[in-house]
Formats: structure tokens, sequence, C-alpha cells
């Protein structure tokens, strides 16, 4: 699944069988950023000045959460 922007587009790959997978950090000007995660794990990265929360909870859909001011779309 992709979340988009007008600047960037995430892509969220979720292996269901296992709960792992990535997440691809796309700006449209820079080289992207690749986050690699695993079962029950949270990480986050400020982009652009605003926090991204990734909640990965074991094999269920992982959560993207920001301070954006702005909601991302499918």
């Amino acid at each position: 699944r992709n979340f988009e922007t007008k600047e960037t587009t995430f892509k969220i790959e979720l292996y269901e069988s296992s709960g792992e997978g990535t997440v691809i950090i796309q700006p449209k000007n820079t080289k992207p950023e690749t986050i690699v995660f695993q079962d029950s794990v949270e990480f986050s990265r400020i982009y652009y000045g605003s926090l991204l929360f990734f909640t990965n909870s074991g094999k269920e859909t992982l959560k993207l959460t920001t301070d954006c001011p702005y909601e991302p779309y499918v």
C-alpha cells in the first residue's frame, strides 16, 4: 500500500505470513530511504520537520501516524 503527498511517496510492503516488511520513504527530489521492520517494532523519522511514527503490531496492519497538518491518502 502506498501513501502519497505532493512531495513524497511512502511505499509500504508487509509480508503477511511473517509480520516483517519494508517502508520506503521516497521524496520526489532526493534519494529514497528504506526501513526494514519485524514483529512488534515501532520506529520514527523526522521528515521535513514533521514526525512520522510507524507501528507494526505483529502480523497486523502497519500504522503510520504523523503530526503533519494534512492526511495522507491511499
